[in-house]
């Protein structure tokens, strides 16, 4: 994928990044590399196989997020507090 001047430009305005002109076409240059790798992703197909390896999953797809009773055993696993702060030992040198 080809970027404008103006593309370019205004990503390194919200980056905030000061490019000048040669550093300016090396990013977009790169920059290009990325979205057309982006896309050849994009349109890969996922076999049943390769599902499984993401437990049925695909790796675009996202599992819903519920609550649970290990939730609950984490936080017992939690150290003791003092002053509502946590006691933990210092880190090792």
């Amino acid at each position: 994928m080809q970027l404008s001047e103006q593309d370019i430009e205004h990503l390194a305005k919200l980056a905030r990044l000061n490019l000048d002109k040669t550093t300016e076409q090396k990013f977009a240059e790169q920059l290009s590399r990325v979205i057309d790798y982006v896309e050849v992703i994009n349109n890969e197909q996922i076999t049943d196989e390769e599902k499984k390896e993401f437990g049925g999953l695909s790796p675009i797809e996202f599992r819903t997020d519920k609550p649970g009773e290990s939730d609950i055993k984490n936080l017992e696993k939690l150290p003791p507090k003092k002053e509502g702060k946590y006691i933990v030992s210092p880190p090792l040198t």
